[in-house]
C-alpha cells in the first residue's frame, strides 16, 4: 500500500466466551455542579506519575479537570466546539486533546489542542493547508503524546484517506501521511513500549516505526466501527460497534483481544455497541460501551464478566481508566468511579472542600440560594440559625441525592442579623455566615 506524505506548518492559535453476570464491583456516580452534570464524556485520563492529576474530555469542547484523585473536578473548554475522543497530559501542565466534529457540522468544529497549565486555557493546534487561498482544517479523531514535542494525531477513512499526523515540536508543524484502505475510519494511536505506534481503524491495526510511515499492521476481524484501543506487552484490545464509519448506526458490538502481539484475534460479541476499552496488564482488562455494558476479563479475554453495579442500565459508557486494580473512573452519561470513599468515610474538611457550601447574593435581603454539592445520596439536614445557636429555619431535613443541589432562603422572613446556614450530612457538618440586611 503507499504511503504519501508531505509537511504543514501552522501558527499556534491561542474469543472469547459470552460474557456473564457477577456482582462485584461497586460503581458510585461523581456529582458535578451544573452545566458539567449535563455533557456526555467521551475519555479520561490521569497522570502516572502523579494520579491526583486528572482529565476527562467530552461533547462540545469541554474539558475537566481534578487535582486531588477525582474528588473535585473544574471545567474548561477548547477554541472551538469539538467532540473530544482523546486526552493525555505529559506533565501536570502541559496536555494535548483531539476530537471530531458533530456529524452535523464541518470539519471547522474539530482539532488538536494544547495546553500548558494544566487544562485552564487551550490553543488551537490543528493541522491545517491552504485551499483556494482558503485555511483549511484537516480531520482529525484522537492524538497521543509522548513529549511535550512528540505526537501523533489521526483522522479520515471514511469516504476520504485515512490521515496521519506527526510532529517534532508539539503542534507548531505536522508531517502528513495518508493510505487507501476503503472504509476504514482511523480513530486512535498509541505508542509501544518498542518504540512503535499503533494506529485502529475499522477492522485493522495500523503500524509506525516512526509516527510518519504507516502500513497495516494486522487484522482484527469484520470490518467495523473500532474505538477502544489499548497495549500492554503482547496483549491489544479494542472494542466495535455499528457499521464501518457509524459506531451508533447499528446495536451490535464486541469486543477483540490479541495474546499474542496482533498476529491472531479472539472476538467476543456482545448485545451493546462497545467503545472503550483498558489494560491493566496483559491479563486484565475492561472494555465500556452503551446500555451500562462494563466488562471485566481476569484472563486475558477467555472470560469476560460484567461489573457494572451501581451504574443506571441506560448510561452509556464511552471510556474506562484505572489508576490501579482498585481505583478506576467510567465516563460517558455522567463520571462514575469505583474503590474511592463514600461520604461518610471523608474527613470534614475534605467533605467542605467537595460540598463548597455558598449563599448568594450576601449581604441577604429577601431571596438567596444556598447551593452545595453532594458525593453521595445522604440523608441531610440544612438549618439557619442565630448567633447563639438557635434553629431560626430548617431549609431541608431528607434524603439528597448525589450531586449539586439549591435551597431557596427566604431572608425576608428573618429579622436583620448575622447568622448561620448549617449543612449536616452523615458525620459531617459544615457552616456559612450570612447577613441579612433588608
Amino acid at each position: 500500500m503507499q504511503i504519501r506524505t508531505f509537511v504543514v506548518t501552522i501558527g499556534l492559535m491561542v474469543a472469547g466466551f459470552a460474557p456473564r453476570a457477577e456482582a462485584q464491583t461497586k460503581w458510585e456516580r461523581v456529582p458535578l455542579p451544573p452545566p458539567y452534570d449535563n455533557t456526555r464524556y467521551l475519555d479520561i485520563f490521569f497522570l502516572p506519575s502523579n494520579a491526583q492529576y486528572g482529565w476527562i474530555s467530552g461533547h462540545n469542547g469541554l474539558v475537566l479537570r481534578t487535582t486531588d484523585g477525582g474528588m473535585t473536578w473544574r471545567g474548561s473548554t477548547t477554541p472551538v466546539t469539538a467532540q473530544l475522543e482523546d486526552i493525555v497530559f505529559v506533565s501536570e501542565q502541559v496536555g494535548f486533546c483531539s476530537g471530531m466534529a458533530k456529524q452535523e457540522e464541518p470539519y471547522s468544529t474539530g482539532g488538536v489542542f494544547k495546553t500548558t497549565d494544566g487544562g485552564a486555557t487551550w490553543a488551537d493546534i490543528t493541522p491545517t493547508t491552504i485551499n483556494n487561498g482558503q485555511t483549511m482544517r484537516f480531520p482529525v479523531f484522537g492524538c497521543h503524546f509522548t513529549t511535550e514535542r512528540e505526537g501523533v494525531a489521526v483522522g479520515g477513512g471514511c469516504g476520504a484517506p485515512q490521515l496521519f499526523y506527526r510532529t517534532h515540536d508539539g503542534g507548531k508543524s505536522w508531517i502528513i501521511a495518508w493510505a487507501q484502505e476503503p472504509m476504514s475510519g482511523v480513530s486512535h494511536a498509541i505508542p509501544s513500549a518498542d518504540g512503535n505506534w499503533y494506529a485502529s481503524s475499522s477492522g485493522y491495526v495500523w503500524k509506525s516505526v516512526d509516527g510518519v510511515q504507516w502500513s497495516k499492521f494486522a487484522t482484527t476481524g469484520e470490518k467495523y466501527w473500532q474505538e477502544g484501543f489499548a497495549q500492554q506487552g503482547n496483549t491489544f484490545l479494542t472494542a466495535t460497534s455499528g457499521m464501518e464509519c457509524h459506531g451508533g448506526a447499528v446495536e451490535r458490538g464486541d469486543i477483540r483481544i490479541s495474546n499474542d502481539g496482533g498476529k491472531t484475534w479472539n472476538t467476543t460479541p456482545v448485545p451493546q455497541q462497545m467503545f472503550g476499552t483498558f489494560l491493566l496488564n496483559e491479563q486484565e482488562g475492561w472494555s465500556c460501551g452503551r446500555n451500562a455494558a462494563l466488562y471485566y476479563t481476569p484472563d486475558a479475554g477467555a472470560t469476560w464478566v460484567t461489573r457494572n453495579s451501581g451504574i443506571p442500565a441506560t448510561a452509556h459508557l464511552d471510556n474506562v481508566f484505572f489508576v490501579d486494580k482498585q481505583h478506576g473512573f467510567v465516563v460517558g452519561d455522567g463520571i462514575y468511579r469505583t474503590g474511592y470513599a463514600t461520604i461518610s468515610q471523608y474527613d470534614n474538611e475534605t467533605f467542605a472542600h467537595i460540598a463548597g457550601l455558598q449563599v448568594t447574593p450576601q449581604p441577604v435581603t429577601k431571596q438567596a440560594d444556598v447551593r452545595f454539592t453532594l458525593p453521595d445520596a445522604q440523608f441531610c439536614t440544612v438549618t439557619v440559625t442565630d448567633m447563639i445557636g438557635r434553629t431560626i429555619s430548617t431549609l431541608h431535613n431528607g434524603e439528597l441525592q448525589a450531586g449539586a443541589h439549591t435551597l431557596q432562603l427566604d431572608g425576608a422572613s428573618i429579622p436583620d442579623g448575622s447568622y448561620f446556614v448549617t449543612l449536616k450530612a452523615g458525620d459531617n457538618i459544615i457552616t456559612y455566615k450570612i447577613t441579612v440586611i433588608k
